[in-house]
């Protein structure tokens, strides 16, 4: 069997330059691998904190949490089987929002071990709103191309970006303002 080979030494390794081989990845929900861009991060996340809202919201309606008045939430009047079926709901989007972390860190090139910074006081906060406001790389790297954000991830990315910021702005107001008008707290 013959290979062509471009160049005259056999043991040249291939070349290529990232922009050319990067495509972008078609990775499913629960895969590590391919990236996120900041607003297809955030309509991921948005979506999957309503998804995990209503089944919380479900399970409490089935156990009939709501219906029981607020001493219900009491620990130690709830079953510790609710506290197992929590736990067992919780871990499946707790997985989900790291894997959407780690593809956001390959947005910037980063390996996703550098989601432990997280875990670090103050460190891991001013880490976590950098990668989480600052875009990342245009072109392709070893992650792959850019994910293409699709229309319904720019709307849904957009309104929870709008959010966080009106919250943000509320909080401070709300913090400053007393003293500035010399309301009592």
């Amino acid at each position: 069997m013959t290979v062509a080979i471009d160049s005259n030494d056999v043991f040249d390794a291939p070349q290529a330059t990232l922009s050319e081989a990067a495509v972008p990845e078609n990775t499913g929900l629960w895969s590590k691998s391919g990236r996120l861009g900041i607003l297809k991060y955030f309509s991921h996340s948005i979506l999957l904190m309503l998804a995990f809202a209503a089944i919380l919201m479900g399970i409490a309606s089935f156990t009939g949490l709501f219906s029981s008045g607020i001493e219900a939430f009491d620990p130690e009047q709830m079953s510790p089987l609710l506290g197992i079926v929590g736990l067992i709901v919780l871990l499946p989007f707790a997985w989900l929002g790291i894997v959407f972390f780690i593809r956001r860190l390959h947005d910037f090139n980063l390996t996703g071990w550098f989601a432990l910074v997280t875990f670090i006081p103050v460190i891991g906060a001013i880490f976590t709103l950098v990668v989480l406001v600052i875009p990342g790389a245009k072109e392709g790297n070893k992650y792959g191309a850019p994910a293409k954000t699709v229309f319904w991830e720019k709307i849904i990315g957009g309104i929870g970006l709008v959010v966080i910021i009106a919250t943000v702005v509320a909080a401070v107001v709300g913090m400053v303002a007393p003293a500035l008008f010399g309301l009592a707290v």
